[in-house]
């Protein structure tokens, strides 16, 4: 296994930890979610006696369980309309199975701007039932969060638990209606840990932990919120989990994990991210795939080494993570956006490099893919950087983006031919880039338009 250049020890867990802050931003969690239910689940596992083996799955699972999220999020708006962030997070608080309680959270929740009658025709047009369609929804988080962890080679327990997430104890949850020790332990757990931390966030630990004692032997095992008893009332856990609410944890060590993060897995890691980040909007399908692509292929003709051409291509699976976090409704806009929406799209650029630059094998990678917006815009400034500071790599992902942007159709925009788009980004920047950088895009633009 050759290991991740210049980090060490390297391991998954790592690596996934810090990623899973960009997935808590999917469905408007409290920065560090899914790091605090990992954390949640290692303090169960304790009395509970589990294995080396046993906290690992319960770990990676915690920290890809909403790794699904964005494929669903074009459906929570088209239902409840308005940031489908907001209609992700309050629905967790929802009785669903319910049908009273989900009729009315449906009519609080759903966005009313076009009126009682246009929340109306969407919830029609959405599903006949609240808790047929908000189990639909789960299954779609559910179905693609397992295939992540299987295509990253986890142990199958980890799919497995992520399947079985929204099952309740007494059977009254789903997919499956799974009933008692019939749903596996690590689900059991997480499914515990997750909901403690909702409620822990919005409403106080000590109303978390009510929640746990009220919901035993319905929602929850009962043996794990008594395990939740051995550990909740010290000192220690009330000044940790408050501190980590305030401070939100930026990444997670297991300890005694392996070195398991090699080059060959690193990529796998980030081109399945980018796909996760393509589904958030119906109109980016592939895109982050082409971009790293088309600047890979750029730098090997500029003759880069293997390793800055590695760097480019993973700058170009995660270019856009910080979209993760742009309501739907922004991204599939098809006017213009207002002063608030385009503030919201600034904000993801330095989240970027923020995000990227601690995590092992990316450091660099932060720094060429957090500048590939805002400073091409003819005003665009940040930082002190203008487009004609980009450094080379830089260069080449923004005009990979713009390239596969423009020839590629958005709800604001009709798409251009790849002779069209080469045209105006040349036209537009002759003498800002580097000559070299423009010259070989412009003589590759026919194979790149084979890509897209």
């Amino acid at each position: 296994m050759q290991a991740v250049r210049g980090m060490g020890e390297s391991t998954l867990v790592r690596l996934l930890s810090g990623l899973s802050l960009s997935l808590d931003l999917v469905e408007g969690h409290h920065p560090g979610h899914a790091i605090r239910v990992a954390r949640f689940a290692m303090l169960l596992a304790r009395p509970l006696e589990l294995s080396p083996e046993q906290v690992r799955v319960l770990v990676l699972a915690a920290l890809l369980k909403d790794s699904g999220c964005s494929a669903a999020a074009h459906r929570v708006h088209r239902i409840f309309g308005g940031d489908d962030r907001l209609a992700a997070t309050v629905v967790k608080f929802t009785d669903w199975s319910n049908p009273y309680r989900a009729v009315k959270s449906a009519l609080i929740y759903g966005d009313k701007e076009d009126g009682w009658g246009g929340l109306g025709m969407r919830l029609a047009r959405g599903f006949h039932w609240p808790r047929r369609v908000m189990q639909e929804i789960g299954e779609a988080r559910r179905l693609h969060g397992s295939q992540v962890a299987a295509e990253l080679g986890c142990p199958p327990e980890v799919a497995q638990a992520i399947r079985c997430l929204d099952e309740h104890f007494d059977g009254s949850g789903a997919p499956q209606g799974l009933r008692g020790e019939e749903i596996p332990l690590a689900a059991r757990i997480l499914t515990l840990a997750q909901t403690f931390d909702e409620f822990a966030v919005r409403f106080g630990l000590t109303v978390a932990l009510r929640m746990l004692a009220e919901r035993s032997g319905s929602w929850f095992d009962s043996d794990l919120v008594a395990a939740v008893d051995t550990f909740s009332y010290s000192a220690e856990f009330w000044e940790d989990w408050e501190t980590m609410i305030e401070t939100p944890p930026r990444g997670l060590d297991l300890p005694g994990d392996v070195d398991d993060l090699d080059e060959d897995r690193l990529d796998l890691v980030c081109s399945t991210f980018a796909r996760i980040i393509d589904a958030k909007s119906v109109f980016t399908a592939g895109h982050s795939s082409r971009v790293a692509r088309m600047a890979a292929a750029t730098g090997r003709r500029l003759g880069h080494d293997p390793l800055r051409v590695a760097e480019l291509r993973r700058a170009g699976w995660l270019h856009d993570i910080a979209k993760l976090g742009v309501p739907t409704a922004v991204l599939d806009k098809p006017g213009r956006l207002s002063g608030d929406e385009a503030s919201a799209i600034r904000a993801t650029i330095s989240f970027t490099r923020d995000l990227l630059h601690p995590l092992p094998g990316l450091e660099r990678v932060g720094e060429i893919a957090w500048v590939h917006h805002r400073m091409l815009d003819d005003a665009g400034v940040w930082r002190g950087l203008t487009a004609d500071s980009l450094d080379q790599d830089q260069q080449i992902l923004a005009l990979a983006d713009m390239f596969d942007a423009s020839v590629s159709e958005r709800p604001y925009k009709t798409p251009l031919t790849s002779a069209e788009a080469m045209r105006n980004l040349h036209a537009r920047l002759h003498g800002v880039f580097d000559p070299a950088v423009i010259s070989v895009f412009e003589d590759s633009w026919d194979t790149f338009r084979q890509v897209v």
